[in-house]
């Protein structure tokens, strides 16, 4: 269900959609909203992609609909519609080193530093 799918993902301009199918059974093509909501596939093959290995550049902010053109498969739910947000994604979350950095004091960032050349003062 690619509804159930896309609902909570967020998509932003710069993103790359990776349709991964077996092109023998199934493709892919860019559609309007109301061909989307009729599964109406177009006549014309240039709108279509048929590798199997599809890869879209999502260049513009807004609405996109796409669905699979053999007979049946958009009607049983073999169709994605997703919204395109302006700007740029979010920062993935930090690792666990970056975040223990982020939240060391100074005077914690010193006291290491000092235990440290102590340390080394020691075992010369």
């Amino acid at each position: 269900n690619y509804t159930d799918w896309a609902k909570d993902k967020q998509f932003y301009v710069g993103d790359t959609l990776l349709f991964k199918y077996n092109n023998a059974s199934h493709n892919v093509y860019k559609v309007t909203g109301d061909d989307f909501n009729s599964c109406n596939v177009p006549s014309n093959n240039s709108l279509g992609l048929f590798t199997g290995n599809d890869k879209i550049n999502l260049a513009a902010a807004g609405k996109k609909w796409y669905i699979c053109g053999f007979t049946g498969h958009c009607n049983q739910g073999m169709k994605l519609k997703i919204t395109v947000l302006d700007g740029t994604a979010p920062a993935p979350p930090p690792n666990a080193a970056s975040t223990l950095l982020a939240k060391a004091t100074n005077f914690q960032i010193v006291l290491g530093m000092t235990l440290s050349i102590a340390a080394a003062l020691i075992m010369v």
